[in-house]
């Protein structure tokens, strides 16, 4: 539900109100430089009203989560997604601490279960504060967007047609906009299964030259080797062992290729879990490593025959 720096505090509470409506809680954040010590990294920094954690289905991993008291006086204290705790105090027990945002410390209370994210925004690697503070922080009296949780057994289509209704009481229609979450969910879907149909036709093709260059470099090979393979024959090698030589010798070849493929993605993954969220699953490194060797075996064969049905007598003319 977002209306951008429009929404105040009375349209939270009428919200909240709304028959149907468990509980609702508001969005007013901002990208800030946090510190710790000699440590700092770049955080969403945002303000948290009581049902933060009903919404979100959150939790506190350690610590506590605000009190009362410290929502209604705009108290200077935080919880922390577990990211930020990695990278500011790097193992030390963060609770009791105070970090510094802006020119202003803040003691931490809490630690937030580890939640992932999506895209750009992490969950893991913000900073929140109660909403009070956080408006006082950022000197203003105006929210971004509220989040609310409906009651189970009624129709999300429905409730979002109320809401609607309630705003436009305030606002015009293009002023403000509700989204359910599943919506956003189908959306990033589409959206991924486009980049990967992209991203599997771009890697397909790339397959396939590399295929036909591990099948090239195999031919000249087989041609270098003449001689080499003549005289394995006349000292009784058998066509299936030249066979299962030069197979074997394709697929290192694209086997060496895809650990470093491989290697490299790693190193790539670790450097974009910096902006964005990335995982490296075990899954995905074998498949990796299974389809590079099937590409040599695949693009092996027409080499390794070449090479097995030569005639061992021309093979040693060969010059």
């Amino acid at each position: 539900f977002s209306n951008r720096g429009k929404f105040s505090r009375g349209d939270l509470e009428r919200l909240r109100s709304l028959d149907g409506v468990e509980a609702a809680t508001a969005d007013l954040d901002e990208f800030i430089l946090a510190r710790f010590g000699d440590k700092s990294m770049l955080s969403l920094v945002g303000g948290a009203s009581e049902d933060f954690l009903k919404v979100l289905n959150w939790g506190v991993k350690s610590g506590r989560f605000f009190s009362k008291s410290e929502f209604s006086s705009a108290s200077k204290v935080v919880v922390l997604g577990v990211k930020v705790v990695d990278e500011l105090f790097k193992g030390r027990d963060p609770l009791g601490s105070s970090i510094t945002l802006a020119q202003g410390r803040y003691k931490v209370v809490g630690i937030l279960e580890s939640k992932g994210g999506f895209g750009q925004f992490d969950f893991d690697a913000t900073v929140y504060m109660p909403l009070s503070a956080a408006q006082s922080f950022f000197g203003r009296d105006t929210l971004d967007s509220f989040n609310f949780k409906v009651m189970e057994e009624l129709d999300h289509q429905q409730m979002i047609r109320r809401t609607e209704e309630l705003f436009r009481e305030r606002f015009n229609e293009d002023e403000f906009s509700v989204i359910e979450q599943g919506d956003l969910f189908r959306a990033a879907d589409s959206i991924l299964s486009a980049v990967t149909l992209a991203l599997g036709g771009i890697a397909a093709i790339s397959l396939l030259v590399g295929g036909i260059g591990i099948m090239n470099i195999m031919l000249v090979t087989v041609t270098e080797r003449t001689r080499e393979i003549g005289l394995r024959k006349a000292l009784g090698a058998r066509r299936t062992d030249i066979l299962w030589q030069f197979l074997l010798e394709a697929v290192l070849l694209s086997g060496v290729g895809g650990i470093i493929g491989i290697s490299l993605g790693l190193i790539g993954s670790l450097l974009l879990s910096r902006f964005l969220v990335t995982t490296v699953t075990t899954w995905s490194v074998l498949l990796s490593f299974s389809v590079a060797a099937l590409i040599g075996i695949v693009f092996g064969i027409l080499p390794a025959y070449k090479a097995a049905k030569l005639d061992p007598i021309e093979a040693l003319r060969y010059e």
